[in-house]
């Protein structure tokens, strides 16, 4: 059911990439921060769109696709697919990051972090689904965390390569001033 509306932004990852690769190998840092900025934007509005679908027809949905289940079984379905509102946008956002990463040619980058996040989610798991009034909500609130976790860490490192980058290319002319002195 999360999967769906994640899908709806693979057209916005599959575009981003050449995109900012292009710009990169131009060495145009403005056009690669402006192609990132909106791929970020579509995404989150598009993840935001169909997340609160989710949200709000969490319980209709049940019915369709879950009839066969107890009531109380529905109930607690019903919340999940409404809370995984946020799991849309957590891995929404997190596929286009790991687009415009490899775009800045650091297809490793979003790995690790990623990994870094999991390791988060399963620590998560394991003291959350123990505890009997969260019980299941555990692994979506942990899935939320990973993936927030991963979405953080490659905007911070997204923001990092564009500064170093740009104080690079600033840098440059100076250099080339003063070595032909």
């Amino acid at each position: 059911v999360v999967s769906l509306p994640v899908a709806i932004c693979y057209g916005i990852r599959a575009t981003v990439l050449p995109q900012i690769s292009k710009s990169i190998s131009n060495k145009n840092l403005t056009l690669a921060r402006k192609h990132t900025f909106q791929a970020l934007s579509l995404s989150l509005f598009f993840a935001c769109v169909m997340g609160f679908g989710l949200f709000v027809f969490g319980g209709f949905i049940t019915k369709i696709l879950f009839n066969s289940l107890s009531q109380s079984e529905k109930l607690l379905t019903a919340k999940l697919i409404s809370l995984s509102f946020f799991s849309v946008i957590g891995l929404s956002l997190l596929q286009t990051c790991t687009s415009c990463l490899v775009g800045y040619n650091k297809p490793l980058i979003p790995c690790i972090f990623l990994a870094i996040g999991l390791i988060f989610k399963f620590t998560m798991q394991i003291f959350l689904v123990k505890n009997p009034k969260i019980n299941v909500f555990g692994v979506l609130y942990s899935d939320i965390s990973c993936y927030f976790l991963a979405v953080f860490l490659d905007l911070l490192y997204i923001i990092f390569i564009t500064k170093l980058e740009e104080k690079k290319n600033d840098d440059y002319p100076r250099r080339a001033w003063c070595k032909s002195r």
